[in-house]
């Protein structure tokens, strides 16, 4: 296995953190689910870390409307990120 999953470390502009530091990083687009995603898959740390996410998934709250990973690091959110997701709507029937 390897050792980013086994620890959840990473690498990336010569610096070596935990997944988890690198989501709260000002310059990631994502949460930390979708990089350890990403890394799997065989992208670069740093693609993996600041491309932001096709999916655009905005939830409004208090007046003013953020996407779910920008929602995760606002104070006024309880939920941790890990346990926060979006799920889409179910398709029409089909007729």
């Amino acid at each position: 296995m390897a050792p980013y999953r086994r620890h959840h470390r990473l690498t990336a502009w010569g610096q070596h953190r935990t997944v988890a530091d690198w989501a709260a990083d000002a310059r990631c687009s994502v949460d930390y689910v979708t990089i350890l995603q990403r890394i799997e898959r065989g992208w670069s740390p740093e693609e993996a870390i600041t491309t932001p996410s096709l999916r655009r998934y905005e939830l409004m709250a208090w007046g003013e409307t953020k996407r779910l990973y920008e929602w995760t690091r606002d104070p006024r959110c309880r939920a941790p990120a890990g346990h926060c997701q979006v799920v889409a709507p179910p398709y029409p029937p089909m007729t």
